[in-house]
């Protein structure tokens, strides 16, 4: 969850709405909050991981996940 903090400062630093990660190896599927008010969606495939962040604008553009 660190890295998490990290890139998400990075993403308000740089003006980034939505990010596509990979490699996220986190168990099963889901979606959380961040402190700062971000959502990470994620979904774990074939053991590596996949996910992605979104600001709070973008999460609520996003009618279906």
């Amino acid at each position: 969850m660190g890295k998490c903090v990290q890139v998400t400062k990075q993403m308000q630093r740089y003006g980034i709405s939505i990010l596509g990660a990979s490699e996220m190896r986190w168990n099963s599927c889901g979606k959380m909050m961040t402190v700062s008010g971000k959502t990470v969606l994620y979904s774990e495939n074939h053991k590596r991981g996949v996910g992605s962040i979104l600001s709070k604008d973008a999460a609520q553009s996003l009618l279906e996940w």
